[in-house]
């Protein structure tokens, strides 16, 4: 081979090398991983793209700084990766780098020995990956909380439920062996009634909690007294603290305090909190609630020299189920639902509510502050009002006193047909939809009180063939039913009812509408 031929040679190998060594680079700039070449004493010569794009140093500014001090600034974890990266392993190991910005880039590196003695480095981003992972973890544990507070919330709600069955039953027998001796039969019917309503607060918790969480709350606001709210939850409340001999005291400022909101929940919200301080009060304790005017809001304190919140709770006080000493709680009852409905009551009503405890023993105080009435507001909402009343219908004539109970519910039908009858009305029973229509079309009727959710033909379904009978077009209407949302409302007003009342209906209300009460 001559000179000239050599030289061609040479050339096209020159060439094919710097072809080579081009696309080398180019591929250690823009494979989507992470890499280094270092010494074989962890000096870092060169890094790419991507290490630049993650970490924060490009091969130029490199050789001011010492990578590892600034990617591992921990001594002893700079060690361990120092000896890894001196060992040239193959297999992968995760490290923690720190980035130029301070940011930790979670990842995992492996190395290659290569021919001039130098070593390269291949790291993986898993920054993503562990975040993912770590949401992942938090929510399996969110979902084993979860699921071990709905088994003690089942286990307390069948422990809750079960306290006033035992003694209605008890007073059931009692009616029934002792009907005749008026001493006892008084015991028994007290004894019903205040057992009967602590289950209805109990499903009526239940419910309000769920609608709130679901968003199908409505608010029925208008201009109240804080004052009168407050009277009527301490009214409601006081025979717990008179059983309990509690000391209950009340601190009231000069001149009324008007707030704007829904004065039912208003008072849910201070008779929530009074039976909470009642419960976890020892016999002999004291309650106070102080009001006090700030600004444009006013302030409801509820202290009590009870049993207190402990620390590990007191930030949790207003979550659902949350009850803190179990063996506590449950001896003195409740669901875990009461302080975390009073929270979401307070917000709807653009309020706040905060908890205090120095610890066990050492009492409570929660701290209610509601934005008070502008007096530009207050004249809308008296307007609105007026209007409103005024908007109300004439109380519907009474045509005969006879009643129509409609309910698949036998014993339902049976016991309110007996009160009814007490009343003086006569009373005719059906058990499903169809038969009330079919007795509404051959007897001339006052009012009909009919079940919704009946099987075959619903209340809603009776009531609108009832409506389209000229003769019932004008009879008052009662849905009576376990079916209190607003859709349910809004459905049995459609189909023609007057009034909407959810079971158990207190009987005081049923008489005032029987007796030509507007709708409501």
């Amino acid at each position: 081979m001559g000179t000239g031929d050599r030289d061609q040679r040479m050339k096209e190998l020159e060439e094919a090398f710097l072809r080579e060594h081009e696309r080398l680079e180019r591929i250690f700039d823009t494979v989507p991983l992470m890499m280094t070449i270092y010494e074989p004493d962890t000096k870092v010569l060169r890094v790419n793209r991507a290490f630049e794009h993650l970490v924060g140093w490009s091969s130029e500014e490199i050789g001011g700084v010492s990578l590892m001090e600034e990617c591992y600034p921990d001594p002893e974890y700079r060690e361990q990766a120092r000896e890894y990266m001196q060992a040239c392993r193959p297999e992968w190991r995760d490290f923690r780098v720190k980035a130029r910005d301070g940011r930790v880039v979670e990842s995992s590196w492996t190395n290659v020995r290569l021919s001039d003695d130098t070593q390269l480095g291949i790291g993986v981003d898993l920054t993503e990956r562990k975040r993912v992972e770590a949401a992942l973890r938090e929510s399996e544990e969110a979902l084993r909380h979860a699921d071990r507070l709905k088994d003690e919330f089942l286990a307390t709600l069948a422990h809750e439920l079960r306290n006033p069955l035992s003694p209605m039953r008890n007073a059931v027998e009692i009616l029934r062996d002792h009907g005749g001796d008026r001493e006892a039969a008084d015991h028994a019917l007290a004894v019903l009634d205040r057992q009967l309503n602590v289950m209805v607060r109990l499903v009526d918790d239940l419910l309000d909690i769920s609608r709130i969480t679901r968003g199908k709350i409505e608010l029925v606001r208008s201009l109240v007294d804080l004052d009168s709210i407050l009277q009527r939850a301490i009214e409601n409340t006081r025979p717990q603290f008179r059983e309990n001999e509690h000391q209950l005291t009340y601190q009231l400022p000069g001149g009324p305090l008007t707030v704007a909101g829904d004065p039912v929940r208003l008072e849910q919200i201070f008779a929530n909190l009074l039976n909470n301080a009642a419960k976890f009060t020892p016999r002999g304790g004291v309650v106070t609630v102080e009001v006090t005017c700030h600004a444009d809001e006013a302030a409801v304190r509820v202290r009590d020299t009870g049993i207190g919140i402990a620390s590990d709770v007191l930030p949790r006080i207003f979550d659902t189920f949350v009850q803190g000493d179990r063996s506590v709680d449950r001896a003195r009852g409740g669901l875990g639902i009461g302080l975390s409905l009073v929270k979401r009551l307070v917000d709807l009503h653009g309020g706040e509510v905060e908890a205090f405890s120095a610890g066990r023993g050492q009492g409570s105080e929660f701290v209610v502050r509601l934005p008070l009435a502008r007096q530009g507001r207050e004249d809308s909402i008296s307007s609105h009002r007026r209007a409103q009343e005024a908007k109300q219908p004439e109380p519907l004539r009474r045509k005969r006193q006879t009643v129509l109970v409609v309910d698949d519910n036998v014993d339902a039908a049976k016991t309110l047909s007996f009160l009814l009858s007490t009343w003086g009305y006569d009373v005719l029973v059906a058990h499903d939809g169809q038969s009330g229509v079919d007795l509404g079309n051959t007897h001339e009727l006052h009012a009909v009180i009919m079940d919704l959710g009946m099987p075959g033909m619903s209340g809603y379904s009776a009531a609108r063939l009832m409506r389209a009978d000229p003769r019932l077009a004008d009879v008052l209407l009662i849905a009576l039913t376990g079916w209190g949302q607003p859709d349910a409302r809004r459905e049995s007003a459609e189909a023609g009812f007057n009034h909407h009342l959810v079971k158990p209906v207190e009987v005081a209300v049923l008489r005032r509408i029987l007796g030509g009460e507007p709708r409501t």
